[in-house]
């Protein structure tokens, strides 16, 4: 790499003194090192991007529903990195980490739909949601979001997660998991209170989580699930919604769409 740059340096040096003497309206409006610089550095990231793509695959056994969402949020990366410089190299090798280390620790746990998805699908649909919905690009939020349940329901441990993604990641993620001792009902009793003082990153991740899991109850609701049950559900997000700080109106648009359209279809079917 260090002979590439060098080599770019000397060629933008030569560009510098045969352009001097040009006119200005006929500068080249980009130098081929920056051409060059950048055509580099997204081979890397798609080269890294790929690397994890084939670890991903081995855990999940390349089940395409996950890497379907894999290939969605990973070109989302790609756009938040090469074109809109949202995100540093460093931040994309994090990421990926994150990714692979969720795919692990869920790689026992399936979503409740007929077709048992392997769970870490839904912490990639989410960490996609808040990029490309919520055009979120903090490095928290979206580490958080890949995170936000291997604290529930892995053996993972917030000492874990802030040894291999800091303090502020793992404090997001215990935010978001609360007390893991009480009962359904009471977890869900105390998110609504603690649904009004909730950090940014949380907020963000809670409203992409509720997002998902609307959408995948409106259009895929688990066998077993009285009607009755899904309209608790909907009524308890609606009222967690309303209740979270005002982060991202994108996120809560969608998240609100989805609830509307629910209340709708239930509507439609009672006449």
């Amino acid at each position: 790499m260090g002979i590439f740059m060098n080599n770019c340096a000397l060629t933008c040096f030569v560009l510098t003194i045969m352009t001097s003497s040009y006119a200005d309206d006929v500068k080249p409006k980009v130098s081929i090192c920056q051409e060059s610089t950048q055509q580099f550095t997204k081979q890397v990231v798609q080269e890294k991007i790929e690397e994890t793509r084939t670890l991903v695959g081995k855990v999940v056994h390349n089940d395409e529903i996950v890497m379907t969402q894999f290939d969605l949020l990973t070109e989302e990366l790609i756009i938040a990195y090469c074109r809109e410089k949202g995100v540093t190299l460093n931040e994309v090798e994090e990421i990926l980490q994150a990714m692979q280390f969720s795919a692990e620790k869920h790689r026992f746990q399936t979503r409740k739909n007929d077709r048992k998805t392997p769970y870490v699908s839904h912490c990639f649909e989410v960490a996609y949601k808040v990029m490309s919905v919520g055009e979120v690009r903090d490095l928290t939020s979206i580490l958080a979001s890949l995170l936000h349940d291997t604290l529930k329901d892995t053996q993972t441990t917030v000492e874990e997660i802030e040894k291999k993604f800091g303090m502020q990641v793992a404090e997001v993620v215990n935010e978001l998991t609360g007390d893991r001792k009480v009962s359904l009902q009471e977890k869900k009793r105390q998110e609504t209170i603690n649904a009004s003082n909730r950090s940014k990153p949380a907020a963000i991740v809670q409203l992409a989580d509720t997002l998902c899991n609307t959408l995948e109850l409106l259009n895929h609701p688990p066998k077993g699930w009285s009607r009755k049950y899904i309209d608790q559900y909907f009524q308890w997000a609606q009222t967690v919604v309303d209740r979270l700080p005002s982060v991202n109106s994108k996120l809560k648009e969608a998240v609100l769409l989805t609830l509307n359209q629910y209340w709708e279809r239930q509507a439609a079917s009672s006449n």
